[in-house]
């Protein structure tokens, strides 16, 4: 590799250490700057498929774990696991894609490091505009994909993931009614049934409610089925029970009897739960969220919310650019870097961004920052200290 950028930019008077300088005319154009980029993003592309195949995998894996307490239960089906894991990838993919170009670039240039190929391109006399055209073209194309996902693709999976946890609870519900024991995970309803005779049939039915402290009221049914339902409801159609409401403090009772009814149990509270790893934001798009960031009826708090959300759509994908660049800018030639330390680098680079957010998070906690300025903070931050470390990269060995 060295003796290859030697001839092909003329060069004969050997490689030394040195940073890295201006690119000469001699090949700054043509063949050699084609061989350059398709070499550069060859060394680049594999570590990043890689790092997103294997930060994916993890991050699922870990979401899943953490989410297992409250999705997975008696009506759980695999076909349920499987579809759950997909659309959680889109939300993971945010985060995912602009780590995974930070590591596949640092591991790919911490190679070239290693083997002493960036010497050999710095003593070429090429520059380190050449050097990062790929890379921050690598970068800009995971931005721009890091925001389709983000905008459409994550809003429209946090929607199907409440709607299969709705499913998932009435299927919950409806089977742990056939334990024959008492159900009392839903506030205020007692529920218990008798014999399963089918797929959502029982033999005998008792409920006991009291979400009503003042009307206690009390049903049983020979036959129980659960019917079509709607919504965060589960319906149960009874036949042939009595319905008896308990009405005053003399404990006066109100009885009657019916051939066939309907109960519908409003099942909010235990989707609620659920539902209690989802952001209150991830669900809505970037007209909703500005509706409810200008909205002065909703709490202060979900309107900071959703406003430092709404920029966090577009700030968090243009990472991928402004870590792609960082890295190519910190595995400097001439320094023996190792792939080992590339890759300790970019997991206190990735650390020192979410440090950087959760303090723009606490700004505007107290008062002190916009939730838009808070967004934005860590790339700020990041592209000042990337034009500083491309400044430190423009000097020319003398």
């Amino acid at each position: 590799m060295m003796n290859n950028w030697r001839n092909a930019c003329g060069r004969n008077d050997g490689f030394r250490r040195r940073r890295w300088s201006k690119a000469t005319p001699s090949c700054s154009s043509g063949a050699e700057a084609v061989i350059l980029h398709r070499y550069i993003l060859r060394q680049v592309v594999v570590p990043v498929l890689v790092a997103a195949l294997l930060l994916n995998v993890l991050f699922l894996l870990v979401e899943l774990l953490r989410i297992a307490s409250v999705a997975v239960g008696v009506g759980l089906r695999l076909a349920d696991l499987g579809w759950m894991s997909l659309l959680l990838l889109p939300g993971l993919s945010v985060f995912t894609i602009p780590v995974a170009v930070l590591m596949g670039i640092m591991l790919g240039f911490g190679r070239l490091a290693e083997d002493g190929e960036l010497v050999a391109l710095a003593g070429a006399g090429i520059g380190p505009g050449r050097v990062l055209k790929m890379p921050a073209l690598l970068g800009a194309a995971a931005a721009l994909l890091g925001m389709v996902v983000s905008v459409w693709f994550t809003p429209a999976a946090a929607r199907t993931m409440r709607g299969l946890f709705v499913d998932l609870t009435r299927r919950n519900v409806a089977a742990s009614l056939d334990s024959s024991k008492f159900y009392e995970e839903l506030p205020g309803l007692v529920l218990l049934c008798g014999p399963r005779r089918g797929p959502g049939a029982w033999q005998g039915f008792f409920a006991y409610d009291l979400r009503d402290r003042e009307l206690p009221l009390l049903l049983v049914a020979n036959q129980a089925r659960v019917g079509d339902s709607s919504g965060a409801d589960l319906e149960l159609q009874l036949q042939d029970g009595q319905a008896c409401l308990l009405q005053d403090e003399q404990r006066r009772q109100t009885i009657a009897a019916f051939s066939r009814g309907r109960v519908r149990l409003a099942l909010d509270v235990l989707v609620s739960d659920r539902t209690r790893f989802l952001s209150p934001t991830d669900h809505l798009y970037l007209a909703q969220l500005r509706e409810m960031a200008a909205d002065a009826r909703q709490p202060i708090r979900l309107r900071k919310l959703c406003q430092a959300a709404w920029h966090r759509r577009f700030a968090f994908p243009l990472a991928a650019l402004i870590f792609a660049c960082l890295a190519v800018l910190m595995v400097a030639p001439g320094r023996g870097q190792s792939r080992s330390r590339s890759l300790w680098l970019a997991v206190a680079l990735v650390a020192g961004y979410f440090l950087l957010m959760r303090t723009g998070d606490a700004l505007v906690e107290k008062g002190i920052l916009s939730p838009s300025y808070s967004a934005w903070l860590p790339d700020v931050l990041l592209t000042m200290a990337g034009w500083w470390l491309w400044r430190r990269r423009q000097g020319v060995a003398r």
